[in-house]
Parts: C-alpha cells; sequence; structure tokens
C-alpha cells in the first residue's frame, strides 16, 4: 500500500511540476485564431513551412476554442500561414523555434476577400508565456559568432548563473571536461543528452560523460536550471544538444583553427615565470560538415568530422619531462558522425544518428603528486559511441507518439607509458611527500568498459474544448547502465619517500575486479 500511495504520489508531483514542450530534442508553435472582434475561428486552417521541416509543407484545423499547435518541431525558422473562408489569408513570416520552448503565435484574421494575403515579417515572441522553465538557448549562429573556446561546457558558462569549475582561455580546457553547478546544486546532479536521450557516463558520480564532441554537429545547446520539464530527471544543470539534420539543399561547412606559444602574449616577470604554468604550446582544431537530400522531402543526410590536437605544459615539471624540460601534456581527439532522417509516410518520421569519437591523453597526470615525470603519467586511449534512433507517428488528428532508443558504449582505460617493465621493481612508483614529486611509473593501470541503454516513449494528445484548450501527455522511460573497473599495479605496491629516501611501502593486492549494473525506469502525467 505504501509503496502505491508513493508512486501516485510521484506522478501528482509531476503534473504539478511545469509545463512542457513536446520533446527535449523539438520545439512547439501554438497559438488561437480570431477575428477582429476577438471572437474565435474554429474550422480555420493553419499551414506550417520551412527548410528544417522534412515532409514539405504541414497543415492543420483549429479546433473549437479556435486553437492550434505543431509539435515535434527542429530548431530553426518557419512560416505560418492562416486561411478562413470570407477572411484574408494571413501570414507570419521568420517565426523562431528554439528546443524545449513553446512558441506562442496567435492570429487575428480580417474580413476580405480570400484572394487578398496580409504578411507580417519577423515578429517571433521571445518570451515563452506557456511556460515555467528557466532555460537559455544557444543556436549556431550565436555560438559560431561568439570568440570563445568550441565545446559544450564553455557553452555552459554563457549560461546566466552557471557556475562553471574552469575558464577555458583560447581551448586549454577543451581536452577535459568540469563541473556546471546552478542555484546550490551539486556538480553530480547535471545531465547530459543528445538528442534527448540521456549520455551521462556510469563511472565516478555520474555528473560527466563519455564523450568529447565535435562542436559543429550541433544545431542548438539547450540549458535548463530551473522548474524543468519532467523528461529532465535532475535536479541540477541540464543540457541538452540537438544535432543537425541535412535538409532540401546539398550544403556544408569548413573550419580551420591553429594556435602556438608565439602567438600568447605575457604579462609575467622572470620570477613569476620560474614559478611555471602550463601555457599552450600548439593547437590545431580542423573541422567540416556536409548534409543534404537523398531524396527531396522524403530522406537527409547530415555528417560531420572533426580532429582537434592540444599540447601544453604540466605545471610546475621543469626538469621531469624529456631532454630535461617540463612534462608535455598531449592530447588528440577524432569525431565521425552520421545521421539519416525519412519521411516514411504522412504520419511517420524517422531518423537514425551514430557518432564516435577518439581520445587519446598521451601524458596524463593521474597521481597524487604535484611534480610527475613523464614516466609516471598515464596513457589515455579511449572509445566511445553513442547511437540514437527516433520514431515519430502520428495518431488520428491530435495525438502523436515518439519512441526513441539510444546507447553509448566504450572504455575509460589509463596505461603505463611504453617501456615501463612491469616485471622490473625498478618500476615500482614512487612518491615523494617532500618534494611532491611522483617518479618511474604512473599509480596503476586501468581497463573500464561501460555502457548505456536508454528507451523513451510519450504521448501527447492536443484537446480542444470551447472552454479551453488542453495539451496532455504521458511518458516513460527506461535505462540499464553497466560499468566494469578492473586495477592492477607493479608488484602490488606503491613506494613513499622523504626527500628522496624510501622509507615506507604500500601494499596492495591487484587485480581488483569491480562490475556494477544498474537499471531505472520512471514515468510522468502533466496537462499544459
Amino acid at each position: 500500500m505504501r509503496c502505491r500511495t508513493f508512486a501516485w504520489l510521484m506522478a501528482f508531483l509531476l503534473v504539478v511540476s511545469g509545463l512542457a514542450a513536446a520533446q527535449q530534442q523539438y520545439g512547439t508553435i501554438t497559438g488561437t485564431v480570431s477575428d477582429e472582434q476577438g471572437g474565435v475561428l474554429p474550422g480555420a486552417t493553419v499551414s506550417i513551412s520551412s527548410s528544417a521541416l522534412i515532409g514539405g509543407t504541414q497543415t492543420v484545423v483549429a479546433g473549437a476554442s479556435g486553437a492550434y499547435t505543431f509539435r515535434n518541431l527542429l530548431p530553426g525558422s518557419y512560416d505560418l500561414q492562416f486561411e478562413m473562408s470570407g477572411f484574408s489569408t494571413l501570414r507570419r513570416e521568420e517565426i523562431i523555434v528554439s528546443v524545449a520552448r513553446v512558441t506562442n503565435v496567435n492570429a487575428e484574421l480580417r474580413v476580405g476577400a480570400v484572394a487578398e494575403t496580409i504578411t507580417v515579417t519577423g515578429e517571433s515572441p521571445v518570451v515563452d508565456v506557456r511556460q515555467n522553465i528557466t532555460s537559455t538557448n544557444i543556436d549556431a549562429d550565436i555560438y559560431e559568432a561568439i570568440p570563445t573556446a568550441r565545446n559544450p561546457w564553455t557553452m555552459a558558462g554563457l549560461v546566466p548563473g552557471m557556475i562553471t569549475g574552469q575558464l577555458d582561455v583560447g581551448g586549454n580546457r577543451g581536452m577535459q571536461q568540469y563541473s556546471l553547478e546552478v542555484n546550490g546544486s551539486a556538480d553530480s546532479q547535471k545531465s547530459f543528452s543528445i538528442d534527448g536521450l540521456k549520455v551521462n557516463w556510469p563511472g565516478g558520480s555520474g555528473g560527466f560523460t563519455m564523450q568529447y564532441y565535435d562542436f559543429g554537429m550541433y544545431e542548438e545547446y539547450n540549458f535548463q536550471t530551473s522548474a524543468m520539464t519532467a523528461e529532465s530527471g535532475v535536479a541540477g544543470v541540464y543540457m541538452n544538444m540537438v544535432t543537425k539534420s541535412g535538409g532540401n539543399d546539398l550544403s556544408g561547412t569548413q573550419s580551420a583553427y591553429f594556435a602556438n606559444d608565439s602567438m600568447q602574449g605575457e604579462n609575467v616577470d622572470e620570477t613569476q615565470a620560474a614559478l611555471g604554468g602550463n601555457p599552450i604550446i600548439n593547437t590545431y582544431d580542423l573541422q567540416g560538415t556536409l548534409g543534404g537530400p537523398i531524396v527531396q522531402d522524403k530522406a537527409w543526410f547530415f555528417g560531420a568530422g572533426r580532429w582537434w590536437r592540444l599540447d601544453q605544459f604540466l605545471p610546475g615539471t621543469e626538469g621531469l619531462g624529456e631532454g630535461g624540460g617540463p612534462t608535455i601534456d598531449d592530447n588528440r581527439i577524432t569525431n565521425a558522425m552520421g545521421k539519416a532522417t525519412f519521411q516514411v509516410s504522412d504520419r511517420d518520421k524517422m531518423f537514425v544518428m551514430l557518432n564516435k569519437n577518439w581520445k587519446y591523453r598521451y601524458h596524463r597526470d593521474r597521481t597524487p603528486g604535484d611534480f610527475v615525470g613523464i614516466e609516471a603519467t598515464s596513457f589515455q586511449k579511449q572509445p566511445a559511441q553513442n547511437f540514437v534512433a527516433s520514431w515519430d507517428r502520428l495518431v488520428g488528428t491530435s495525438a502523436l507518439l515518439n519512441v526513441r532508443f539510444g546507447r553509448m558504449w566504450g572504455e575509460t582505460p589509463y596505461f603505463y607509458q611504453e617501456g615501463i617493465d612491469r616485471d622490473d621493481t625498478r618500476s615500482i612508483p614512487i612518491h615523494d611527500t617532500v618534494t611532491g614529486t611522483f617518479l618511474r611509473s604512473a599509480p596503476n593501470e586501468t581497463f573500464n568498459p561501460n555502457h548505456r541503454n536508454q528507451f523513451n516513449a510519450s504521448l501527447s494528445y492536443f484537446l480542444d474544448q470551447a472552454s479551453a484548450a488542453h495539451d496532455l501527455k504521458l511518458g516513460v522511460s527506461y535505462s540499464t547502465i553497466g560499468y566494469a573497473n578492473r586495477v592492477t599495479r607493479i608488484f602490488d605496491t606503491l613506494l613513499e619517500a622523504t626527500d628522496g629516501v624510501s622509507d615506507q611501502a604500500i601494499l596492495y593486492d591487484t587485480p581488483t575486479v569491480s562490475n556494477d549494473l544498474m537499471s531505472d525506469w520512471s514515468f510522468f502525467i502533466q496537462d499544459a
């Protein structure tokens, strides 16, 4: 009985938690059609068109209260046309739709000849009056125009009230994720999604994602920081990244970025410089996209690729690297992404997307020491993949069914450097607690395959009555995650020294193996 009561209580809380958009990947346009005296016009025809809309123009009929709605709209610019016998036609152009937002567009038709058309351009509402979500949308036009580093965590720093754990200067933090906090939330209380499906890494606190993303593959970033939609399922920061889809016109982009130490200004004296730092040695970022039609209005494709490199020194490691110089932190990441979108029938639309990521961090510092020798760094070789499949079906004239499945899988291993002999006692790592140095080899070697399977389904129903219009929605989510970890150490030993003299040994029992599996499900119902 207690479990049943608790379930109903949670359902009620989700109902009253706030109004929600049609899907985390999409936006919505809704409104009311009326005449000049304010009388509603049931039966008015409303059509929508856009280069972002596969399948061509869509048409709905205003209901008993004059209300209409278009759900599951990809971010972009849309044109609306309102028609009614005995009234002039009204066109509203360049209506901007953003992810997880409801754009309210009301239409007032004038009595007149049917052949007369009135066109209004550029009057897109900037305030979402249908929802109380605190969210920030950053589309491609914005993030390409702002001179910032090219990664999602830098975009998060543009959100009002957001606290980031690092400041990215010239791309020096692009190879590593960092904390995001808002309204006093913990860093572990953040959630990442691609096209509305969660992609949080199962390891650690769960507040990270396993991939590093191609900046050019996204149409828009949506950040929610309070009063989130029911689908978000998080109390902290929610970040959804919506991928591009191609279109009826073949188009693409190409970009190249480069910087090195000669392009950096300095305002430090010799004393400050002697303390060490982590300046960028060089960085490269090459990226390209291509999208277009497979069949006009029936099938689209989009692809993106990125290769980028970042080399910089580890702070305070002068004399510990190759040739007596500082230890280098050199990174390479390659991305490849492909997506296909299909208008299967007048009522069915689907897409599939695959994103692959290869990260190589050749000298990663994972030691408790402040100053790490190059031989004591780890080699991080991290392949990761993410797959998403989504299907939308129009049920009748007023209901929309969405079903989607996603899988993320890969590894986050850390290996000893090449040349480290695991059978040689001289390879046992040593940590000097006085000088803070860590030498000989990395603390351990780990191998940790992991995965996340995510299934979401929702049904939206638009009920238009003479007294009021309701946008009812119910949904369910189910996920399974797995994280395995295997740790080994050279001779199961870590030596500790005091000012160069070994005085104790810490012993371990390896290999240690763990395997964590978890599944969860949730549901919601709401009325907007």
